[in-house]
């Protein structure tokens, strides 16, 4: 699962293990919460910093996409499938919206709230322009700082024009590459074996 609480443990006893001659990140996920994405991110800069030593390299599987691809950001190199789904570097949320199944049925909404929008985006009430300009704006803010951290982290290795790049589309390991996404082609064990020079 894509936690914070269950992966920065696991970072922390990686790092401070003073036998491990490195790190990988081994990631296959189509991604999740902006906000454990972002928490798992800052900790991975904090460990690398606090043991400068360590090299850290991010495996990509099948999916590196959208917070997965965020949580990459902390490691100075990436590797992935030729196959890899990656990228997706985008924001969305998404729902329901029964208004029209209520009225045909004869069920009647009754919500009463203090705060004016307390409300916003109830599914079972009509969407207002208000709630699509509120929403937009917050998705917004969300991809502009997702951008920002991929720009710092790959810096002039990205190519491409930057409307396709965070247009929150995704390509193969091969078109990433191209694209300056991610920098090899590996997996865990031919990165064990030519990175760190360990055998499974």
């Amino acid at each position: 699962p894509f936690s914070a609480a269950r992966v920065i443990p696991a970072l922390q006893r990686a790092f401070s293990d003073s036998r491990a001659k490195g790190i990988i990140l081994d990631i296959n996920s189509g991604g999740g919460s902006p906000v454990e994405a972002s928490i798992i991110y800052n900790n991975i800069l904090a460990l690398r910093n606090k043991f400068p030593k360590k090299k850290v390299v991010v495996v990509g599987e099948d999916m590196m996409a959208s917070g997965a691809y965020l949580v990459a950001m902390g490691a100075p190199t990436l590797y992935v499938n030729q196959n890899s789904i990656t990228g997706s570097i985008g924001v969305i949320t998404e729902g329901f919206g029964f208004v029209g199944a209520m009225e045909k049925i004869g069920v009647q909404r009754r919500v009463f709230t203090a705060g004016t929008n307390k409300d916003r985006l109830d599914p079972f009430m009509p969407v207002t322009e208000r709630d699509q300009l509120k929403i937009k704006s917050i998705l917004t803010q969300v991809h502009q700082y997702f951008i920002q951290v991929v720009k710092t982290s790959r810096g002039n290795r990205l190519r491409g024009n930057p409307k396709e790049l965070f247009s929150g589309d995704f390509w193969t390991g091969m078109k990433a590459k191209q694209l300056g996404l991610v920098d090899h082609f590996g997996d865990v064990s031919s990165v064990m074996h030519n990175v760190f020079h360990v055998d499974l």
